[in-house]
């Protein structure tokens, strides 16, 4: 156990290290334009990237999170469904018994 909790604390360690060399190697400003707004600007390169990969970080969390969310639906209908299937069943068993032994 404090083996893995070692080794994850090197491997955030090695990420920051990468992440701040990242960073000290790309700060030569670069033109922004949006183009359908004629907005431009100048940003640090490793700003535009961090934003840009923290922009796709966030679509993909909510994509996810919806996804997520349908298969739990899904799921909360499949087992209402098997419970009445199950109910069904059951009573059918005790009422095919009921029927035998009369």
């Amino acid at each position: 156990m404090l083996f893995f909790r070692i080794l994850g604390m090197a491997a955030y360690a090695a990420f920051g290290i990468l992440i701040l060399g990242f960073i000290f190697t790309n700060r030569h400003p670069v033109a922004i334009e949006l183009f359908p707004f004629g907005a431009t600007g100048e940003m640090p390169l490793y700003l535009v990237l961090c934003t840009l990969f923290a922009l796709g970080l966030g679509i993909g969390l909510i994509h996810s999170s919806m996804v997520w969310l349908r298969m739990r639906a899904r799921l909360r209908r499949s087992e209402r469904a098997i419970a009445q299937l199950e109910k069904e069943i059951a009573a059918r068993e005790t009422t095919g018994q009921s029927q035998r032994t009369a």
